[in-house]
């Protein structure tokens, strides 16, 4: 029969011993995060941005890497076929993820599907389409030609302030616009 003073060292040794394990084997190394842009760009950026607070949380240097060439493909490539440790992320854009495997299906080495799983959704960025200041009512008069011209602006939880203010100036109207 279990002394109770036996009972408590063997309960907090029970309770401590997978904290004090993972705390000792991860991260066991620098984390490594690949970006497939050029430095200073956007997902560039936002990388550099996660470092620190990462550094801070798992105690360990966050390294970032630009691998760029092949629309982001070799950084995604390489973080494909790398050991499944957690210890090398990608920042990737849509392109790396969704779009190039509709557009270089043949030319891809990794499924973006089987060999990559997301872990947290970090910007929401609107794409905005823009002409020179000294030029701004070209838009205008071309949406105001083709008042359904087909754009899409306001999903959620984008603000689609620009699209309305767009149809209040000229007229056009969106055939899918969607206001939260």
């Amino acid at each position: 029969m279990l002394k109770r003073r036996q009972f408590a060292a063997s309960s907090l040794a029970l309770l401590a011993g997978p904290r004090a394990a993972r705390a000792q084997t991860w991260p066991d190394r620098p984390i490594r995060i690949l970006v497939g842009y050029a430095a200073g760009g956007g997902v560039d950026i936002v990388a550099r941005l996660l470092a620190e607070p990462m550094k801070q949380a798992f105690g360990r240097t966050v390294l970032i890497e630009n691998r760029t060439g092949a629309s982001g493909m070799i950084a995604a490539g390489t973080v494909a076929k790398a050991t499944p440790d957690g210890l090398t992320l990608l920042m990737a854009a849509s392109g790396e993820v969704a779009i190039n495997q509709h557009l270089y299906k043949d030319k891809m080495a990794y499924d973006p599907l089987r060999e990559l799983a997301p872990v947290a959704l970090l910007v929401d960025h609107p794409v905005e389409f823009l002409v020179p200041a000294i030029v701004s009512n070209q838009p205008a008069t071309l949406l105001g030609a083709h008042p359904n011209i087909g754009a899409k602006w306001g999903s959620e939880p984008r603000c689609p302030a620009g699209g309305v203010l767009l149809e209040l100036d000229v007229g056009a109207r969106s055939i899918e616009r969607s206001i939260s």
